[in-house]
Order: C-alpha cells, then sequence, then structure tokens
C-alpha cells in the first residue's frame, strides 16, 4: 500500500474563502498545488486494456459506461473488433459496439451485452445508457431487436447468476435512458422518450420490480405544449425511492431540479436547489450535492439534505474571475468524498480552460488532487467515485485542447489512502 501525502487545501484556491469541518489548512496557489499533486503516492492505473494490459487497439473515443460500487469493475462500450472483446467473440472489423466489463484487479474482461441465449449483442445506436449493479455482477443495457432502423429498442437485464431477461421495448426514434439498478438487486428505473420534430415528447420513468417481474410508470409527460416536461440526466439513491432531475410542470415554468420519492410518487425541490447548473445524490439518499452560478459573481458548491425543511450548506466558493466552469460528477455513498470538475481562467495557471479532477473530503474539508498521467501533456478529468468511496476512476484528457498525439485513456487510483 503506498504511503499518501495527503493534499489538503481551502477551496480560497479560486480566491475564495469557506468554512469547513475541520481546521483551514494553508491555501496554495493552484501552479504549487499542481506540483505538489505530481510528487503525490497514489497511483494512476490505466483500465482500458485488455487482460494482458495493452491499451485499446480498434481506435476511437473509448466511452467509459460505469463503475460497480465496490469499485472492482468498469464497463466500457468499445467496437466490435476491439482487443478489449474476448476473443471467442470479437468481429474482425468495426461493426458496432459491445458491452464489455473490466475486472481492474486481475486485468480480465468480460462480454456482457448478449443475448438471451448468449449471443454478442450490438449496443443500440442511440443513447447508450447503461448500469451496472453494486457488485459488478448485474447489468442493463439496451439493444435493437432487429438489423434496421426501424428496428424496435430492448431493454435487457443480465444477471451473471440467472442469465439474461428481455424487460421492455420501445417503438423506433425512442429512446431508453438514465437507468438505474438498486443496491438490493430488486428495482430497475430507467427513462423512455420519443423524439418528435426534434422535441422530445412522450417522456415516462419506469420501475420495474425485478422479483415480481411488474413494471409501473412513475411519472408520465405526454404533452409537450402544454403539460410537464424534464430534461436529461437522473441521479438515483441506491435503494432506488429518491430520484433527481430538472423538472418543468408547465412549459412556462422555470426548470427546477426536483425530488421524486418513488414510493408515494411526491414531486419536491429540495430547498436553495432550485437553479442547480449540476447535481448528484447520495447512494444513500440523504444528501443532494449541486452547484450554482447564476448572476453572482462566484459559483458555489452545496448540499442539502433531503428531508423537507432542511437548510442548504456551502461547502465551497469559487471567483469568476479566476474560474470559468465548476460541476458536482459522482459523490460516495454517504456523501464524504465528492468528485468535482474545476476549469480555471487564470491564464498563466498550466491547466488555464482545462477542466481538472478535485476530491472534495468532507471530513477535512480540503481537497486532494489526481497527478496528471502524462505530465505537461493531459490531466485527469470527470471523476467517477465508487460508492464505496474507495476508487476513482478518470478520463485523461489534453491539456488546453491540444494534440496528444496518443490515444487518451481511462485510468483509476486508490482513494481508501487519501480518508481519514
Amino acid at each position: 500500500m503506498h504511503t499518501l501525502r495527503r493534499i489538503t487545501v481551502v477551496f480560497a484556491v479560486a480566491a475564495a474563502s469557506v468554512a469547513t469541518t475541520a481546521g483551514a489548512a494553508t491555501a496554495l496557489p493552484t501552479t504549487e498545488v499542481a506540483q505538489h499533486a505530481a510528487e503525490d503516492g497514489r497511483k494512476l492505473t490505466r483500465i482500458d486494456t485488455d487482460a494482458a494490459g495493452n491499451p485499446e487497439s480498434a481506435g476511437g473515443e473509448i466511452r467509459f459506461a460505469g463503475l460497480s460500487g465496490n469499485g472492482r469493475y468498469a464497463l466500457f462500450a468499445v467496437r466490435t473488433n476491439s482487443n478489449m472483446v474476448p476473443e471467442p467473440h470479437r468481429a474482425p472489423t468495426p461493426t458496432g459496439e459491445y458491452l464489455v466489463r473490466k475486472d481492474t484487479r486481475t486485468g480480465a474482461t468480460l462480454l456482457v451485452s448478449v443475448t438471451p441465449d448468449g449471443r454478442p449483442l450490438r449496443l443500440s445506436p442511440y443513447w447508450h445508457h447503461v448500469a451496472i449493479g453494486l457488485d459488478g455482477t448485474t447489468f442493463a443495457y439496451t439493444a435493437p431487436l432487429g438489423d434496421s432502423s426501424s428496428s424496435d429498442i430492448a431493454l435487457y437485464h443480465h444477471d451473471l447468476a440467472s442469465g439474461v431477461r428481455q424487460i421492455a421495448t420501445v417503438p423506433p426514434r425512442w429512446s431508453i435512458e438514465s437507468i438505474s439498478m438498486s443496491a438490493d438487486g430488486r428495482w430497475l428505473t430507467w427513462v423512455s422518450r420519443s423524439e418528435w420534430n426534434g422535441r422530445w415528447a412522450g417522456d415516462r420513468i419506469h420501475r420495474h420490480d425485478l422479483v415480481s417481474g411488474g413494471t409501473k410508470v412513475l411519472l408520465q409527460c405526454e404533452d409537450l405544449f402544454h403539460g410537464c416536461y424534464w430534461h436529461p440526466g437522473v441521479s438515483a439513491s441506491d435503494d432506488g425511492t429518491k430520484l433527481v432531475f430538472r423538472y418543468q410542470a408547465k412549459p412556462q415554468d422555470p426548470a427546477l431540479v426536483t425530488l421524486l420519492d418513488t414510493t408515494t410518487g411526491e414531486l419536491r425541490t429540495p430547498s436553495g436547489a432550485q437553479s442547480g447548473s449540476s447535481y448528484q445524490l447520495s447512494g444513500d439518499g440523504k444528501w443532494l450535492f449541486f452547484t450554482q452560478s447564476g448572476d453572482s459573481d462566484r459559483f458555489e458548491l452545496k448540499k442539502v439534505a433531503t428531508t423537507p425543511g432542511a437548510t442548504p450548506v456551502s461547502l465551497g466558493r469559487w471567483d469568476k474571475k479566476a474560474t470559468m466552469h465548476v460541476s458536482v460528477n459522482s459523490v460516495s455513498r454517504t456523501g464524504n468524498l465528492v468528485g468535482l470538475m474545476v476549469m480555471n481562467s487564470n491564464g498563466d495557471d498550466p491547466y488555464f480552460r482545462s477542466p481538472r479532477t478535485h476530491i472534495l473530503d468532507q471530513s477535512t474539508g480540503g481537497t486532494s488532487f489526481l497527478p496528471d498521467p502524462r505530465p505537461g501533456r493531459t490531466l485527469p478529468s470527470f471523476p467517477t467515485i465508487s460508492r464505496d468511496g474507495q476508487v476513482v476512476v478518470v478520463q485523461e484528457r489534453c491539456l488546453r485542447s491540444l494534440n496528444c498525439g496518443l490515444h487518451t485513456g481511462w485510468y483509476s487510483s486508490p482513494l481508501h489512502d487519501a480518508r481519514p
């Protein structure tokens, strides 16, 4: 186990002052923080590789599709001729994409997208939304029932112990997205959407009971011009009882961050979160994390309990004179660890206009930074923290939109060394 010299800074890195649960640490200039991060003992391990550790071979963008709750397994959508596809199922030429599970401990890869009779199944060409269960042995994905663009789209549930089941279908020009599975393996939730004249209509949120086989519509927005509407992107609690999304009760209403109780059907906007520009629900469903900017002179990260009447708490502020964008990308089950993306606007900083990963640890009130995969050329972005808070997966991105010269990859890093 590597010894980690923890990097703890107050969010004043962005020229702001924050009250934390721990004592205030010394603020470092951004460039000095980056230098210390490069000397950190924490390791980055590339995970978009085949079983022998070779980087993906088929070219194009490799899409990370999910992380198991225990942080061990990662999902990737890869071309059918990729070396990440196990040899018996690998195609000689690219004919679409398969869903592959990568074991980050052993390096083994497993073809996940298969039919009920075990044949390889190409993913749906539209809205590649998939899900992986808490222990990495159950999956959900969509695929066309035929080879033409007029084919229906099917939603499948794959349990390595019991096999593959077709759960639902939607007609052509419909999509299935925002899929989630409850930690206990019972509930499968998804959104179905229909594109009509370039506008989305007929949106529905479904919940399927994998034990009884019944499906229920939790929320329905059929009338695009007079009824309700919600925007893409749903965050779900691990037990499947809470969903958070941006919602308009009527077309003329503002789009508000809204919590849906899947048990009672209640819709409610948590206090202070109305105008959240990005949001994530903790796995235990107790906390909503969101960022705000609006017309103020700063970006702010807040959290609010999901109980009615709770008061929002500020976790960090960034001055817009030094910062271009802040978003919350993922949180651990309890919300103790928060994965953020921060893009600064300091032209003298090597990370100018480059979205960089920040890991906020609420137990200390500070952030830690991951080392750059290729110092001076790339940086880690788009953090996905496992629900148990042990692992983070990041995408390698070129600094300042430069040509890195090589295919960028996906990396994992342990987080438990950074915890108290």
